[in-house]
């Protein structure tokens, strides 16, 4: 099997060796450029420039160069000073320059003529904008996680961000024990996870491979638009920068604790007749950990180390102790326990001046009882969660000279999680599963999720001054990655009793699965930064190659259908696609003024999508599943081979052929001209620095995400379909409907559907466009504030035809043209600071406020013809109904004080202080009679306390 043809390896190594270009991605550093000049404006060429700061093991210099230039690219985060020197020339230092993770720092020297040795200082007067970058960016320092009132999770942190918005609202850290999903101009999907410089995303999911210890971060950097050639995606890329050690020991330890006795036990009557009442409370939250770090060897070596631990106990809203006791009784909650053991460690060393090496380990292990709870899921339904999660990283820093710098890295994340049944006695118990209810019953199942990533990444940075009229600050790399994964899934029992309200209807009969996948990405990118007086134009060019592969899997035969299911040994497949894309990248900024403070700022980029998903669509290992009318004979609600009228097939899986069940093939193709979806981005804003410590900017960025790829059964047509008319009565019990009855239409086929499937590209696409308003004030008098406002629209379209985009007609014209997304909110706005008052004591609030997502009302059809099964029919257009407008605010309050060499912090955190009740998800099947009640609400009040030692 030819997995990477060598004329392709081939042709990615000459673009290097032709370009003569190096390559960076990286993301736990930022840089520092300027010119020297004298008191006329006259670039000083030869001067020497000096690089200090605690963050540095040794000082770095540079030589200016014939147009006064010089630059510091890869250096950490931290404070740092820069000192010019030249003979003749006033010895002159800036200080106080702040690097953020990404940040690129423009520091201009004028520098006065002096006869004698005289030294000028300046401070205060570090810059706030990058001039250089055309990134829609927000970097969290630690100073703001501790600041500003947060449930200490990198999820909270990314609903800080402008623009950001999260399929679940955290109070005080109920929502902390599962990760969130989370949207930004449009995209939701293509997520980069980055833990210092290195990938480690989660490609089965699209999603973080684990949980993270809060304290271990130095710095999180977010960004949601305009990158360079040197990032592969144009979704939202989450970018962890973990503390390291210095030459002086340092740590900290602390203890914070939420508890059911600081919520607030006041209710919503209107949310009480509406099933609502037992809301999503906190019954005991506790966050303690400790992390230390210093000098192994003073100026040669440094430690950090890290431990913590998280257990995170919550109700849920109808997941109930006693399901014939009261709803509403807080005390008739579940307990929903999640504990995260997080562990790191780091060493530094510095072989000589220009040679550095980082090794580190991170281990996060999550334990959960009771994953998938809530109203439509009891505790018998529900999965034990057990991880761990390894990642083993090392870097190699090499300053060839003060223009040229090359990295090295290599990770392997040992990735991965079972979802057991929650009793292992439900194994080999049938589930059952209201279809117009929803409500699951009786069992669960088990998926076991392998996925491990090796990544080795190669990147440089060079820098040419006085060529082509300007400077040129050029990065040039190559990645190669391997991510495998494999999925075993087992349904209890082989088997799921199927009701309509309550009513035996129908069973899905299930063969266990085991999908073995294998995926692949080579990568290379060059970008050139070319600076001239005001203007910098940057261009890049990234090619990425991706191909995965179908690989050897077995599964035994159904125990009630081993006939109709057999067991099947599949020996792996090639699809024969792969995905090879140029993706061009092109961004400009301009300064408006003399000293950096007004800056014009526009990019065009198209991104691709990350990872190939062929695999899937070969293999006929993946968990298959049959449905066949059931008529409980016995009236034991256990589906047994009798009871099924097996001569009338309702659904079946896509990797499964009726006339061939014993296939070790799948009956499904890949289209061999498969092409990468796609993103086509413009951004254009400009930022302005007020004073010297607030910034504004105002950002418009346009979207085009398209090209996607689906299933599509072969030789069907959406003209194939015929319409039904369809009345359902509102059958709500608790929550009337707005109306009696919903008369809607939906399609079906006369004929059965093929079984036949081909992987193709097709025009169903997503405009987005949106205005964003961001205002910042570093920490400075005593002060600091973040606020933004985001205007967005995301409208769905179907660009290439009804017969060529979708084959169920269904719901089409009602999403055609409109609103679109679960998570759509039309506005977004955010506001949070923190302020240093007398007495050492400190406030931080955080207030988080957008439009209620679409409340999706629905009407369940019959099973319709065509073995096509049922379908939610929607009732209006998408969107014409949204919940409330959500609104929260966090406060907090603590002291700083010393004893002995000790420094200790206690305060107090208050989560949503207004007590709100807000609805956030209802049951949106009208045709239910749980229809309308209530999902999920806002938790109430609660108050943290916590201890910080630092010493």
């Amino acid at each position: 099997m030819n997995r990477f043809p060598a004329f392709r390896l081939f042709a990615v190594a000459m673009m290097f060796v032709f370009l003569a270009l190096p390559a960076a991605a990286q993301f736990q550093t930022g840089e520092i450029f300027g010119k020297a000049m004298d008191e006329s404006g006259s670039v000083l060429p030869g001067a020497t420039v000096t690089l200090t700061s605690p963050a540095l093991l040794r000082s770095q210099a540079a030589v200016t160069t014939a147009s006064g230039a010089y630059r510091f690219p890869n250096i950490p985060i931290g404070v740092y000073s820069v000192t010019v020197e030249l003979s003749g020339f006033a010895k002159t230092i800036r200080k106080d320059i702040k690097i953020e993770t990404g940040f690129n720092a423009q520091v201009d020297f004028k520098v006065k003529v002096s006869s004698i040795q005289e030294t000028v200082t300046v401070s205060g007067e570090a810059p706030i904008i990058d001039t250089r970058s055309n990134a829609v960016v927000a970097v969290f320092s630690k100073e703001m996680m501790e600041s500003i009132p947060n449930a200490r999770d990198p999820w909270v942190i990314l609903e800080q961000t402008p623009g950001m918005v999260m399929d679940r609202q955290n109070v005080g850290g109920n929502a902390s024990g599962q990760q969130s999903s989370f949207l930004a101009h449009g995209s939701s999907a293509n997520q980069n996870w980055n833990l210092d410089g290195a990938t480690i995303t989660d490609m089965a999911s699209d999603s973080s491979p684990t949980y993270y210890d809060f304290d271990s971060f130095e710095e999180i950097q977010i960004t949601t638009g305009g990158n360079d050639a040197s990032q592969d995606t144009g979704g939202v890329s989450v970018n962890f920068v973990t503390k390291s050690g210095g030459n002086k020991f340092r740590g900290s330890t602390r203890l914070f604790v939420t508890d059911q006795s600081l919520q607030s036990k006041k209710k919503d009557a209107s949310v009480i007749a509406q099933g609502g009442g037992a809301g999503n409370p906190i019954k005991n939250i506790k966050d303690y950990g400790f992390e230390i770090g210093g000098p192994i060897k003073r100026d040669k070596a440094w430690f950090w180390a890290a431990a913590s631990q998280n257990d995170i106990k919550v109700g849920v809203l109808g997941f109930l102790k006693n399901p014939a006791g009261d709803p509403n009784d807080v005390d008739n909650l579940e307990t929903d326990l999640t504990t995260l053991k997080n562990y790191n460690a780091k060493i530094t060393y510095q072989w000589s001046k220009g040679m550095k090496t980082n090794v580190q380990f991170a281990r996060g292990d999550k334990i959960r009882n009771a994953r998938g709870s809530g109203p439509l899921n009891p505790i018998e339904t529900t999965t034990r969660q057990t991880g761990p999660t390894n990642m083993y990283l090392a870097d190699h820093q090499w300053i060839v000279t003060d223009k040229f710098t090359i990295n090295g890295r290599f990770s392997y994340v040992d990735g991965g999680f079972l979802l057991n049944f929650h009793d292992d006695a439900l194994r080999n118990v049938q589930p059952t599963f209201d279809i117009v209810t929803t409500v699951n019953g009786r069992s669960g199942s088990l998926s076991n999720n392998i996925r491990p990533t090796w990544e080795y990444k190669v990147d440089s940075n060079y820098f040419v001054s006085n060529v082509l009229g300007g400077d040129h600050a050029m990065k040039f790399g190559a990645r190669y990655r391997k991510t495998p994964y494999q999925t075993i899934s087992i349904t209890g029992g082989g088997a799921t009793a199927r009701f309509r309200n309550g009513v035996a209807s129908e069973a899905n009969i299930t063969r266990d699965g085991d999908t073995n996948r294998n995926l692949y990405e080579y990568s290379g990118w060059v970008n050139d930064s070319w600076r001239r007086n005001k203007l910098t134009l940057n261009v890049g060019l990234r090619y990425d190659y991706q191909k995965d592969f179908a690989l050897a899997a077995s599964i035994p035969a159904n125990p009630i259908l081993p006939d109709l299911l057999p067991a099947v040994a599949f020996t792996g497949a090639d699809s024969g696609a792969s995905f090879g894309d140029v993706s061009p990248r092109f961004g400009i900024t301009y300064d408006l003024g003399t000293t950096q403070r007004t800056v014009l700022k526009a990019t065009a980029a198209r991104y691709y999508g990350l990872g190939i998903y062929t695999a899937g669509t070969l293999s006929p290992t993946g968990q298959t599943t049959l449905r066949y009318p059931w008529n409980d004979a016995n009236r034991d609600g256990v589906v047994s081979r009798n009871e099924l009228t097996l001569s009338n097939l309702l659904t079946f899986s896509s990797n499964y052929d009726p006339a061939n069940p014993a296939s070790v093939r799948s009956p499904n193709t890949v289209d061999p001209n498969l092409t990468n979806d796609k993103t086509d981005e413009i951004v254009a804003g400009i930022e302005r620095q007020i004073g010297k410590d607030v910034a504004v900017g105002v950002t418009y960025i346009w979207r085009h995400y398209y090209n996607y790829n689906d299933l599509f059964p072969v030789g069907l047509t959406s003209s194939q379909y015929q319409p039904v008319s369809l009345t359902a009565a509102c059958a709500a019990r608790l929550v009337p409907c707005d109306q009696a009855s919903y008369t809607v239409q939906y399609w079906q086929l006369p004929t059965q559907i093929p079984a036949a499937n081909i992987l193709r590209t097709y025009q169903t696409a997503r405009r987005y466009s949106g205005i964003e308003i961001v205002a910042r004030k570093r920490m400075s008098h005593r002060w600091m504030a973040n606020g933004s406002v985001t205007f967005n629209s995301t409208v769905r379209k179907y660009e290439g035809g009804p017969d060529l985009d979708y084959y169920d007609p269904t719901n089409v014209a009602q999403q055609e043209g409109v609103q679109f997304g679960s998570l759509n909110a039309r506005w977004v706005a955010k506001l949070s600071g923190a302020v240093q008052l007398p007495y050492s004591f400190g406030f931080g609030a955080f207030i988080n406020a957008r439009q209620g997502f679409p409340f999706l009302k629905t009407v369940l059809s019959p099973t319709r013809t065509g073995g096509i099964g049922t379908v939610s029919v929607y009732t209006e257009p998408y969107g014409a109904s949204r919940y409330p407008n959500f609104v929260q605010v966090d406060v907090k309050v603590d002291r700083r004080f010393k004893i002995g060499r000790g420094k200790f912090t206690a305060g107090v955190d208050a989560f949503n202080l207004m007590n709100k009740s807000t609805v956030l998800s209802r049951i949106g099947r009208q045709n239910a009679t749980n229809a309308n009640q209530i999902q999920t609400i806002l938790a109430p009040r609660v108050f943290r306390v916590g201890l910080r030692a630092e010493f």
